[in-house]
């Protein structure tokens, strides 16, 4: 029976990782790490290297790594539970099991030893073998030391069709478990298993409690229509709960009371390489309300840090209203265009990377300057800015940060505070709206200029308040693809998230598209009544049904180009075809 999570981390927390592995092996002292002969491989040179800061150990000769628990498994043959019980005896814990309730506990368990079962052999690959030469040097070439590719355990997925498949099924692992994971995908055209991840350098996701959950891997092909490929969402993996780095980070954000927040994988390695060992990254992903709660039981301080172009502004600026909602202090930090934190750091190191820090600018005042941009302060643009602003504003709880946030915005652009709280306060209690019968007369067309699955989705939202969690569990953001659509989700998103949904509260978003605020207001009358249950499972699987064809489209235009160009087509036909019985099946 699966041990509590809890149970785990007390154990691993209150283990010694150096006394531990000093029972089997000699080890002596190099720099901040400790070094001897691996136990794992035959070796004249010691090239087995034990960090007590990190608690994890790793051969740069065979590959071998992890923790205190992986060590005990590797060295003495037992299962995760058996090391766990093991060191817990020693270091006097009570064992907490959970499962008697959760007939999930036995399926979570095999899906993370299956997971870490698949690190390992992308670690192998990565060390060992000629295959892994390029990925190597891609490393290398991006600064990426070999510390580093321990302790966020990087590997390489070699380009070959069945290796990592029929390695996990050589250690018992089935090949639901190896679906369900996302490592395997089912050809359909033959219905044989192989390997979703090839010719990529791979970066394990793990929980807070180090277990592995997922991976997502870079592509190292040029011209790759799918620069990242990512485990899909599974019951141990999801993608909104979970940021990068969580495991290596999270003392050391307690001890800094203060977190970094960066983009990618490459940023938050070299991040910790230089010394900046507080950082995180949202991995591509657009930063959630769950990321915004994991942070702050940690810290307050949050300094967010995107690469220097329009979309790393755009995904910065998307952390402000989910910070504000938790009373996050968020501060930003300006890149220049073109660079982000792993160029910077790998090629001019940390000394010119702290200067960037040291000089950052609260991500309120970011976002002010990022709408002013060098542009006179004109009636028609302090509007503008004040409407922005309150858009974040609405979430903030606390008077007083509230209170201060509004000094800064009226410093900033000089209108009065009292003029800005009138407008905030207009904004969370507005007026009735009522359409005029003008508004009133064009509503179907309003209506016939959308996609029927999305049109169904915001009937759904704006009518069925109840269905809003069911639906913003299921439902992934990519399937809308209307701007109309996706501006009114996300803006009922944000309010479902402060639990703050109200219909009023969307009128003055649209108080400048009456057509589409009429629309929306007839669509809030609608009542599904008995058919309300269909009618949830029906919209989703039209919106998943329309993304997966839309998907295919795209697909089949790279595949075609490839043709002319002589290209491997096998792997985009694969995905086409995976596609294609997706589609068959909804």
């Amino acid at each position: 029976m699966a041990i509590d999570e809890a149970t785990i981390e007390e154990v691993r927390s209150r283990t010694d990782i150096v006394e531990v592995i000093s029972g089997s092996v000699q080890l002596k002292s190099a720099g901040r790490s400790l070094k001897g002969l691996c136990p794992f491989h035959q070796e004249r040179s010691p090239s087995f290297f034990v960090t007590r800061d990190r608690q994890s150990f790793h051969c740069f000769g065979c590959g071998v790594g992890g923790n205190v628990f992986t060590f005990l498994m590797k060295s003495q043959g037992l299962s995760f539970v058996d090391a766990v019980e093991k060191l817990a005896a020693q270091a006097g814990i009570q064992i907490k099991r959970i499962g008697e309730n959760d007939p999930f506990a036995k399926k979570r368990e095999d899906l993370y030893r299956v997971n870490e079962s698949a690190s390992e052999w992308f670690g192998q690959q990565l060390i060992q073998t000629n295959l892994g030469k390029n990925c190597r040097a891609y490393l290398e070439k991006r600064g990426v030391s070999n510390d580093s590719v321990s302790l966020f355990h990087i590997g390489f997925a070699p380009e070959s069709w069945t290796n990592l498949t029929e390695y996990l099924q050589k250690q018992g692992f089935s090949e639901e478990l190896l679906k369900e994971t996302g490592l395997s995908l089912v050809s359909a055209k033959n219905q044989i298993l192989y390997d979703r991840f090839q010719n990529r350098l791979l970066f394990p996701i793990a929980n807070a409690q180090g277990r592995i959950v997922g991976f997502s891997g870079r592509t190292l092909k040029d011209g790759e229509p799918m620069k990242y490929m990512n485990s899909p969402e599974s019951l141990i993996f999801k993608k909104s709960q979970l940021l990068f780095g969580i495991p290596q980070a999270k003392s050391e954000i307690s001890k800094k009371n203060a977190v970094i927040l960066a983009e990618g994988h490459l940023d938050v390695c070299l991040l910790h390489q230089h010394g900046f060992t507080n950082a995180l990254g949202v991995q591509g992903t657009a930063f959630t309300e769950e990321h915004a709660k994991w942070i702050s039981k940690y810290t307050k301080n949050v300094t967010v840090i995107f690469d220097g172009d329009n979309a790393g502004i755009k995904a910065a600026l998307r952390v402000l209203p989910l910070a504000l909602a938790q009373q996050l202090f968020c501060q930003a930090i300006s890149l220049p265009e073109g660079e982000d934190p792993a160029s910077i750091l790998a090629a001019q190191g940390a000394a010119v990377f702290q200067k960037f820090l040291e000089q950052p600018i609260s991500l309120f005042e970011f976002k002010i300057q990022n709408l002013i941009q060098g542009k006179p302060l004109t009636p028609e643009l302090k509007v503008s800015i004040v409407d922005a602003l309150l858009e974040d504003l609405i979430f903030v709880k606390n008077p007083v940060m509230l209170d201060a946030l509004i000094q800064v915005l009226s410093h900033e652009i000089g209108s009065q505070e009292e003029s800005i709280r009138q407008q905030l306060a207009q904004k969370k209690h507005p007026k009735r709206w009522t359409p005029t019968e003008k508004t009133k007369t064009i509503t179907e067309a309003v209506s016939s200029l959308l996609p029927p699955p999305q049109k169904d989705l915001i009937r759904l939202l704006l009518s069925e308040t109840g269905s809003h969690t069911f639906l913003f569990e299921k439902m992934d953001f990519q399937w809308i693809t209307h701007p109309a659509c996706l501006q009114l989700t996300d803006f009922i998103f944000k309010l479902h998230c402060d639990k703050q949904f109200k219909f009023e509260m969307l009128r003055p978003q649209f108080s400048e598209q009456g057509e589409i605020l009429s629309w929306i207001e007839k669509e809030s009358h609608f009542r599904y009544g008995e058919n309300l249950e269909n009618a949830i499972k029906d919209v989703l699987k039209s919106l998943e049904k329309h993304h997966f064809k839309s998907k295919r489209d795209i697909l089949d235009k790279d595949m075609k180009i490839k043709e002319q160009n002589g290209e491997n087509i096998l792997p985009i036909l694969s995905e086409i075809q995976l596609l294609d019985k997706k589609i068959r099946v909804l």
